[in-house]
């Protein structure tokens, strides 16, 4: 029963992201496909709202085995995938110009931190020793 409580906490947290995220594209979008100081307000937003499930939710996706990791993949793959997917439609339609500085500092700063970061995540996990007792 616990492991589906969690599944569909994780579905309702990648739904979430997904449309913030949604969000900080169509805000780069009108913004003529720049990163700007709004569409870095509304990323920090998405990243706001993206700590505050990790700390609510914490003792509940400690205790089934993978979860933590589970919701930290995601939030990875559809922030990091946004901004890849947007450059990548930008280059595809010969907008590739608008890929500036601060373009590259999402794409590769953000995405390399941020893999640094979940892939020591990745290692804890296996790693760790606390899953023992946790649900499968």
């Amino acid at each position: 029963m616990f492991p589906n409580r969690v599944q569909r906490l994780l579905t309702v947290y990648a739904a979430a992201m997904a449309a913030g995220v949604v969000g900080v594209q169509i805000v780069i979008t009108v913004q003529d496909q720049r990163i700007t100081l709004l569409s870095t307000a509304a990323l920090a937003a998405v990243a706001i709202g993206y700590s505050i499930f990790l700390v609510t939710h914490r003792r509940t996706l400690h205790r089934v085995r993978y979860a933590s990791l589970t919701a930290d993949l995601i939030g990875y793959v559809l922030v990091n995938g946004s901004y890849w997917l947007h450059a990548g439609y930008l280059w595809a339609t010969g907008q590739g110009s608008a890929v500036d500085a601060p373009w590259y500092g999402m794409l590769f700063g953000m995405s390399a931190t941020w893999g640094l970061g979940l892939a020591i995540h990745c290692w804890a996990s296996i790693r760790g020793h606390g899953f023992e007792d946790a649900l499968i």
